[in-house]
Protein backbone atom coordinates (compact mmCIF):
# COMPACT_ATOMS: atom_id res chain seq x y z
CA UNK A 1 0.00 0.00 0.00
CA UNK A 2 1.19 3.74 -1.24
CA UNK A 3 0.88 6.44 1.11
CA UNK A 4 -1.78 8.95 -0.20
CA UNK A 5 -0.12 11.78 -2.25
CA UNK A 6 -3.06 13.94 -3.14
CA UNK A 7 -5.92 15.47 -1.64
CA UNK A 8 -8.88 16.93 -3.32
CA UNK A 9 -11.75 19.48 -1.85
CA UNK A 10 -14.97 19.58 -3.29
CA UNK A 11 -17.26 22.61 -2.60
CA UNK A 12 -20.42 21.68 -0.99
CA UNK A 13 -23.73 22.00 -2.77
CA UNK A 14 -26.19 20.67 -1.27
CA UNK A 15 -27.59 23.44 0.48
CA UNK A 16 -28.16 26.87 -1.66
CA UNK A 17 -25.44 29.52 -0.26
CA UNK A 18 -23.43 26.59 1.62
CA UNK A 19 -20.59 28.53 3.27
CA UNK A 20 -18.31 26.16 5.38
CA UNK A 21 -15.30 25.46 4.43
CA UNK A 22 -11.78 24.10 5.27
CA UNK A 23 -9.68 27.18 5.66
CA UNK A 24 -6.55 28.59 3.76
CA UNK A 25 -4.22 28.02 6.68
CA UNK A 26 -4.80 24.10 6.93
CA UNK A 27 -4.91 23.56 3.06
CA UNK A 28 -1.11 25.35 3.35
CA UNK A 29 -0.79 23.28 6.38
CA UNK A 30 -1.41 20.06 4.33
CA UNK A 31 0.66 21.12 1.31
CA UNK A 32 3.18 21.67 3.65
CA UNK A 33 3.41 18.28 4.64
CA UNK A 34 4.31 17.49 1.07
CA UNK A 35 0.59 16.46 -0.10
CA UNK A 36 -0.41 18.03 -3.85
CA UNK A 37 -3.74 19.56 -3.23
CA UNK A 38 -6.23 20.02 -5.57
CA UNK A 39 -8.91 22.54 -4.51
CA UNK A 40 -12.71 22.90 -7.06
CA UNK A 41 -13.29 26.38 -8.63
CA UNK A 42 -15.22 28.35 -6.52
CA UNK A 43 -14.43 27.24 -3.17
CA UNK A 44 -14.74 29.45 -0.46
CA UNK A 45 -15.86 31.81 -2.50
CA UNK A 46 -19.32 32.16 -0.81
CA UNK A 47 -16.75 32.61 2.48
CA UNK A 48 -15.12 35.32 1.19
CA UNK A 49 -12.13 33.20 0.03
CA UNK A 50 -10.65 33.88 -3.32
CA UNK A 51 -7.83 31.37 -5.16
CA UNK A 52 -5.32 33.96 -4.09
CA UNK A 53 -6.00 33.04 -0.18
CA UNK A 54 -5.65 29.56 -0.90
CA UNK A 55 -2.68 28.96 -3.38
CA UNK A 56 -0.54 31.46 -1.17
CA UNK A 57 2.33 31.28 -3.88
CA UNK A 58 2.24 27.48 -3.00
CA UNK A 59 2.68 25.39 -6.04
CA UNK A 60 1.53 22.24 -4.61
CA UNK A 61 -1.90 23.84 -4.41
CA UNK A 62 -3.84 23.83 -8.05
CA UNK A 63 -7.81 24.29 -8.74
CA UNK A 64 -9.75 22.07 -11.00
CA UNK A 65 -13.39 20.93 -12.06
CA UNK A 66 -15.60 18.96 -9.22
CA UNK A 67 -14.11 15.84 -11.02
CA UNK A 68 -10.84 16.83 -10.52
CA UNK A 69 -11.27 16.67 -6.60
CA UNK A 70 -13.02 13.36 -6.91
CA UNK A 71 -10.20 11.86 -8.58
CA UNK A 72 -7.06 12.35 -6.31
CA UNK A 73 -5.88 9.76 -3.40
CA UNK A 74 -7.87 11.11 -0.77
CA UNK A 75 -10.96 13.72 -1.11
CA UNK A 76 -11.68 15.99 2.14
CA UNK A 77 -15.12 17.32 2.51
CA UNK A 78 -17.12 18.04 5.27
CA UNK A 79 -21.03 17.16 4.67
CA UNK A 80 -20.82 13.21 2.95
CA UNK A 81 -21.20 13.65 -0.56
CA UNK A 82 -23.92 11.27 -1.47
CA UNK A 83 -24.55 11.91 -4.75
CA UNK A 84 -20.34 11.90 -6.00
CA UNK A 85 -19.60 8.95 -4.57
CA UNK A 86 -19.15 6.96 -7.70
CA UNK A 87 -17.20 9.99 -9.16
CA UNK A 88 -14.72 8.28 -6.71
CA UNK A 89 -12.33 5.36 -8.02
CA UNK A 90 -11.76 2.18 -6.00
CA UNK A 91 -8.92 2.63 -3.37
CA UNK A 92 -9.64 6.35 -2.81
CA UNK A 93 -9.99 7.32 1.11
CA UNK A 94 -13.05 9.45 1.73
CA UNK A 95 -12.87 11.80 4.94
CA UNK A 96 -16.11 13.47 5.79
CA UNK A 97 -19.28 13.96 8.47
CA UNK A 98 -20.19 10.01 7.34
CA UNK A 99 -22.47 9.16 10.66
CA UNK A 100 -22.30 5.32 10.64
CA UNK A 101 -24.73 5.16 13.28
CA UNK A 102 -27.64 6.90 11.05
CA UNK A 103 -26.52 6.14 7.60
CA UNK A 104 -25.76 2.68 7.96
CA UNK A 105 -27.15 2.50 4.35
CA UNK A 106 -24.45 4.29 2.64
CA UNK A 107 -21.95 1.48 4.41
CA UNK A 108 -22.26 -1.16 1.56
CA UNK A 109 -21.87 1.48 -1.39
CA UNK A 110 -18.34 2.48 -0.01
CA UNK A 111 -17.45 -1.38 0.21
CA UNK A 112 -19.08 -1.98 -3.73
CA UNK A 113 -17.20 1.03 -4.82
CA UNK A 114 -14.14 -0.05 -3.08
CA UNK A 115 -13.97 3.14 -0.84
CA UNK A 116 -11.44 3.79 2.24
CA UNK A 117 -13.82 6.00 4.99
CA UNK A 118 -12.62 8.00 7.92
CA UNK A 119 -16.21 8.81 9.36
CA UNK A 120 -14.95 13.11 10.79
CA UNK A 121 -17.81 12.85 13.55
CA UNK A 122 -16.05 9.23 14.71
CA UNK A 123 -13.17 10.39 15.53
CA UNK A 124 -13.17 10.55 19.76
CA UNK A 125 -10.52 11.22 22.46
CA UNK A 126 -9.86 8.80 25.09
CA UNK A 127 -12.61 9.96 26.81
CA UNK A 128 -15.13 9.03 24.31
CA UNK A 129 -15.68 12.68 23.11
CA UNK A 130 -16.13 13.84 19.66
CA UNK A 131 -12.92 16.00 18.55
CA UNK A 132 -15.20 17.13 15.26
CA UNK A 133 -18.69 18.48 15.65
CA UNK A 134 -20.36 21.37 13.99
CA UNK A 135 -22.73 22.44 17.24
CA UNK A 136 -24.73 24.56 15.27
CA UNK A 137 -26.07 22.04 12.73
CA UNK A 138 -26.23 19.89 15.75
CA UNK A 139 -28.88 22.62 17.38
CA UNK A 140 -30.56 23.30 14.37
CA UNK A 141 -31.47 20.13 13.98
CA UNK A 142 -32.43 19.69 17.38
CA UNK A 143 -34.73 22.74 17.32
CA UNK A 144 -36.57 21.62 14.04
CA UNK A 145 -37.72 18.10 15.56
CA UNK A 146 -38.90 20.11 18.61
CA UNK A 147 -40.75 22.31 16.36
CA UNK A 148 -41.62 19.34 14.02
CA UNK A 149 -43.35 18.20 17.58
CA UNK A 150 -44.69 21.17 18.45
CA UNK A 151 -46.95 22.15 15.27
CA UNK A 152 -48.36 18.27 16.37
CA UNK A 153 -49.49 18.86 19.23
CA UNK A 154 -50.37 22.84 18.32
CA UNK A 155 -51.36 22.95 14.74
CA UNK A 156 -50.87 26.06 12.86
CA UNK A 157 -53.31 28.60 13.22
CA UNK A 158 -54.36 27.57 16.62
CA UNK A 159 -54.13 30.31 19.39
CA UNK A 160 -54.46 27.80 22.30
CA UNK A 161 -53.08 23.96 23.03
CA UNK A 162 -54.30 21.42 25.71
CA UNK A 163 -51.39 21.94 27.85
CA UNK A 164 -49.57 18.50 28.85
CA UNK A 165 -48.11 19.20 32.12
CA UNK A 166 -45.24 16.62 31.45
CA UNK A 167 -43.93 18.68 28.29
CA UNK A 168 -41.42 21.23 28.65
CA UNK A 169 -43.10 23.21 25.79
CA UNK A 170 -46.00 23.97 27.31
CA UNK A 171 -47.07 24.94 30.96
CA UNK A 172 -50.38 25.07 32.78
CA UNK A 173 -51.91 28.21 31.37
CA UNK A 174 -51.74 26.50 27.77
CA UNK A 175 -48.77 28.65 26.48
CA UNK A 176 -45.35 27.85 25.47
CA UNK A 177 -42.89 28.03 28.09
CA UNK A 178 -40.16 28.63 25.44
CA UNK A 179 -41.72 31.58 23.55
CA UNK A 180 -44.39 32.98 26.35
CA UNK A 181 -48.39 33.06 25.89
CA UNK A 182 -49.66 33.30 22.47
CA UNK A 183 -46.94 33.28 20.56
CA UNK A 184 -45.95 30.88 17.42
CA UNK A 185 -42.95 29.16 18.40
CA UNK A 186 -42.25 27.70 15.02
CA UNK A 187 -41.81 31.27 12.88
CA UNK A 188 -37.77 31.48 12.77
Amino acid sequence: MTPPESIGFPRMLQEAGEKRVFMPDFIQMLADLGFRIVIEEGYGSRSGFDKADYRQGNIRISFGSRQDTFDQDVVLVLRSPDKDFERMKPGTTLISMLHYPTHPNRIPRYKKLGLKTISLDSIVNDNDVRLVENMRAVAWNGLEVAYGLLEEDWPAGSTRRQADPQSPFGNRNGGSACCGRGSSPWQY
